[in-house]
């Protein structure tokens, strides 16, 4: 599952993996990760599918720390 949710003004991408939520940032180069696809536990961007743009990525997407409250997942920016 990859689900899109505006948190504090800020596009984030959850994904279940297992069982467990994870969320990064939304976006990659401004292709809207949640219409991508999830291989195990790798988001496969939905512009670039499986391809690498660049040999080395120029940064890390932005990780959250993933807490649940009842139905409500509430990230928090490591």
């Amino acid at each position: 599952m990859l689900r899109r949710v505006i948190f504090s003004e800020e596009s984030i991408l959850v994904a279940n993996v297992n069982g467990k939520l994870y969320a990064i940032s939304c976006t990659h180069h401004g292709a809207p990760l949640n219409d991508g696809e999830l291989d195990h536990d790798v988001v496969i961007c939905p512009w670039h599918g499986g391809k690498a743009i660049n040999p080395t990525p120029i940064m890390d997407l932005p990780v959250f720390e993933v807490l649940t409250k009842e139905s409500d997942v509430l990230p928090k920016k490591r």
